[in-house]
């Protein structure tokens, strides 16, 4: 869809509509970067729709009384830390959680959950490293046979984080 309404906007500028193709100019790269760097300040449809994405991921957990928020856990359900709606379900083709869901993978990069009230997984979780405890220590990870512990059910109340 991002690439159809680029089309469109290039069709514009460029006056193709119902003409014959031509040389352009200015290179649509150039045309989509900001004006401070020379640009004319279109930008990509494609990176403003992921940063949109972003932002609903980034409402999914604080906005859990909304009604979009449970309308989402009632056909997916989510994972105890609030933002992993459950990915094993089948996707229909047009599912708008799917696409929100696909930008957590590049979110969780760059996120790490502050450790408060002990909903956050001890070897699932990003919270103390780089990376998830699992992927830090494998071979411990491997035989552990309790994999998806909470850090309230490891340290109790007396949570040295919170």
């Amino acid at each position: 869809m991002a690439t159809k309404i680029e089309r469109l906007q290039r069709d514009f500028l460029w006056s193709r509509v119902g003409e014959c193709k031509r040389d352009h100019l200015i290179s649509w790269d150039v045309v989509c970067k900001p004006k401070a760097k020379g640009g004319l300040g279109f930008g990509k449809i494609s990176l403003r729709n992921y940063a949109f994405l972003g932002k609903w991921l980034w409402r999914f957990p604080r906005k859990s009384s909304a009604l979009w928020h449970q309308v989402i856990l009632s056909i997916y359900e989510s994972h105890t830390n609030g933002w992993d709606a459950n990915t094993i379900v089948r996707w229909s083709h047009h599912c708008p959680w799917k696409a929100i869901a696909q930008v957590f993978q590049d979110f969780s990069r760059y996120t790490w959950f502050v450790v408060g009230d002990g909903r956050i997984h001890f070897w699932e979780d990003l919270w103390w490293g780089n990376q998830p405890l699992g992927s830090q220590y494998p071979r411990l990870f491997r035989i552990v046979t309790a994999k998806n512990l909470l850090i309230s059910s490891i340290l109790g109340s007396a949570c040295p984080f919170s």
